[in-house]
């Protein structure tokens, strides 16, 4: 998959649009009509029922976000597991494999899915997601770049302050986005977000932290660069349970990455004592 192409297709550029009917408008190629583009994706390419739109719409955010974070290169761990798949390790293994059995990973060749990339078709199914989420969910950075702009910012050659400084000029104009500040001469990490049910999207500080020197912020910053494609869901978190609820979600999730650092780190010892030092 080239993740470079900005201008890829969109999942439903094969749909017809039929004007005369006003209620399912949109047409696949067997004659079926459905009321949106995501309702053709829901019912027409995945099959399912015509559920309410609440189930609809959780169920594909959870698409869009587990696609995101492939197209990232995240592998599934107990951080994307606590963030993404409410704490199951095993229900995001399942979800992994239902993108997989539905074409949107591709395995590489190797057989195994959990090695794979996000496939063309996923590609299009990310960029029509974002293009049209609800307005009451359309906060998501990926809506106003591309998933190429952002791994340049955060694949990309730069390093340190200077990847620093390209993921603030590239989240400039997002609605939510962390930003780093100095306040009373204190270095801070200042989350934005520009609350969805406003008229008026004024800007409003939903969290802070501060630190004791410039390196110690940087150090978060750069893990918060790391995970850009959250940072719309964790400003939701914020602006609706405040600041201590984020606190307590990000610490969580950086435990459970922690968590695993630590076990990959003992799955690497030899356990074969012809394999130790002395034969054990």
């Amino acid at each position: 998959m080239d993740r470079t192409n900005t201008a890829g297709p969109i999942w439903g550029e094969h749909l017809v649009v039929d004007y005369v009917n006003t209620t399912t408008p949109f047409v696949d190629a067997h004659g079926n009509r459905f009321r949106s583009i995501r309702d053709a994706f829901w019912r027409g390419r995945l099959g399912m029922g015509d559920h309410s739109r609440e189930i609809a719409e959780a169920i594909m955010e959870t698409i869009h976000a587990a696609l995101v974070a492939r197209a990232f290169h995240r592998r599934l761990g107990k951080s994307e597991a606590t963030d993404i798949y409410g704490g199951s390790i095993p229900f995001g293994r399942f979800v992994f494999q239902w993108l997989y059995s539905v074409g949107f990973i591709a395995d590489k060749g190797s057989g195994d899915p959990a090695h794979g990339d996000v496939s063309e078709e996923g590609m299009a199914v990310i960029r029509m997601l974002e293009a049209t989420r609800p307005v009451n969910l359309a906060l998501q950075p990926l809506g106003r770049t591309s998933v190429a702009a952002l791994n340049d910012a955060i694949d990309g050659p730069e390093v340190g302050e200077e990847r620093r400084m390209r993921v603030e000029e590239v989240s400039a104009g997002w609605p939510s986005r962390f930003v780093r500040r100095t306040i009373a001469d204190k270095p801070m990490i200042v989350l934005v977000c520009h609350p969805e049910e406003r008229s008026m999207r004024i800007a409003r500080t939903v969290w802070t932290v501060a630190f004791e020197n410039e390196a110690i912020r940087n150090d978060l910053f750069d893990w918060l660069c790391d995970h850009v494609d959250r940072w719309d869901e964790w400003a939701r978190t914020a602006y609706r349970g405040g600041g201590a609820a984020l606190t307590r979600h990000l610490l969580v999730v950086m435990s459970s990455q922690q968590s695993s650092y630590k076990v990959d780190a003992c799955s690497a010892v030899p356990t074969d004592p012809r394999l130790l030092p002395n034969g054990g």
